[in-house]
């Protein structure tokens, strides 16, 4: 469900939490280049992804022979969700272009099931730092179950069926 943008960007993040060579945290710039081998990533796609990490306040770039990159901030405050919020773009109804409050206020009812899904995912990603990623050490809860019985409240304009 996560795109390979935001796959990409949680395996180097959390190689940079790592620090040079993989080892636990020194504070050392990591090199894209170093990722990019480590994992077989695409270098030119992970040099793309850097620009939003540091658009998102995810790292900040040192130059140099030894330069790369650091996280601006620790990894225990980065959320799985912050880093794919910085990736993704916002889905929205089909038939409502991109424009996802025309579409909830349209009553779209893909958009509405896209909301819960959306929240629903938040919530989980919010739960898994970077830190925890880095260190191999997350936990899958059973996650709260949706009561798919129960009907979602009628939407303002919405069609109603006649006897």
């Amino acid at each position: 469900m996560l795109s390979t943008r935001t796959r990409y960007s949680i395996i180097a993040l959390s190689d940079i939490a790592r620090g040079t060579g993989g080892r636990a945290c020194d504070g050392a710039p990591v090199s894209l280049v170093e990722v990019a081998e480590r994992h077989g990533l695409p270098l030119c796609y992970l040099e793309q992804l850097a620009v939003k990490w540091r658009k998102a306040g995810l790292v900040r770039g040192v130059r140099g022979p030894a330069g790369g990159y650091l996280l601006k901030r620790p990894a225990a405050s980065i959320s799985i969700a912050d880093i794919a919020t910085a990736m993704e773009e916002a889905v929205a109804c089909p038939d409502a272009g991109s424009d996802v409050e025309r579409a909830r206020a349209a009553g779209c009812p893909a958009q509405r099931i896209l909301d819960i899904v959306t929240a629903q995912v938040q919530r989980s990603l919010s739960a898994i730092s970077l830190k925890d990623v880095a260190c191999g050490r997350f936990d899958i809860d059973e996650a709260e179950e949706v009561d798919v019985d129960r009907p979602l409240p009628p939407l303002a304009g919405d069609l109603q069926p006649t006897a």
